[in-house]
């Protein structure tokens, strides 16, 4: 009987194989866990339905790593996330269109700094939120020497206890008139900060000794 030798490209084709399987990755024994979390949303102690409910993959922290997800609300006000792959999230809760509700970040803070951070390890996990009633202010924006309106000057509302994190509620513009209001307001100390018409030769209070100086005039309601 005569028996044929392999050929050597076929040898060397099986050679390499070996060579590949042996390179490639192992399998992970096991998957990191995908985590949930789920919770009711309520506004000062009533479920709120359709509202918009956003959940933020950040760092340890608190800045954000990843893109974020929406839930809205059912008619009990109940809202879930399944399947999360990251670790650590924050949530927060749009303001709804009807009603003067306080945009909310989870547990009760009002600005992505001051929000909790909720770690996923793999287990349900429960975050419900209450929404405040906001409150508002209304004033005047005048020329501090001949008390003159100042029209297109623009206030910003931030934390009382923290000029430097973000803005609260909305920006406002003053009218012809000076006069400006904003509502949606949470329940903390707020400081208003004034910016001078572009191109205007005013500056903020204590923004500096050149220009005309200007001065708000308001008051702060809340509910």
């Amino acid at each position: 009987m005569i028996r044929r030798r392999p050929a050597p490209r076929l040898l060397l084709l099986g050679a390499l194989l070996t060579l590949l399987v042996s390179l490639l990755p192992g399998t992970p024994a096991s998957a990191e866990p995908a985590g949930s979390v789920s919770g009711t949303v309520t506004g000062a102690g009533e479920a709120l339905a359709n509202v918009w409910v956003t959940l933020t993959p950040v760092t340890s922290t608190g800045a954000q790593e990843g893109a974020p997800l929406v839930a809205i609300t059912d008619g009990a006000g109940r809202y879930e996330f399944t399947g999360v792959d990251a670790r650590s999230v924050q949530i927060h809760v749009m303001s709804p269109l009807s009603g003067d509700y306080v945009t909310t970040f989870w547990p009760a803070a009002y600005t992505p700094a001051d929000a909790g951070i909720i770690e996923l390890t793999g287990q349900p996990v429960s975050a419900d939120l209450d929404l405040p009633r906001g409150g508002s202010t209304a004033g005047k924006v005048q020329d501090a020497m001949t008390g003159a309106p100042i029209d297109g000057a623009r206030i910003t509302p931030t934390l009382a206890d923290d000029p430097a994190a973000q803005a609260l509620g909305t920006n406002v513009t003053t009218d012809v008139t000076g006069a400006f209001s904003i509502s949606g307001l949470p329940p903390v100390p707020i400081e208003l900060t004034v910016e001078p018409p572009p191109g205007s030769s005013y500056v903020a209070p204590g923004g500096g000794p050149a220009g005309d100086d200007l001065r708000i005039d308001g008051s702060l309601d809340t509910i």
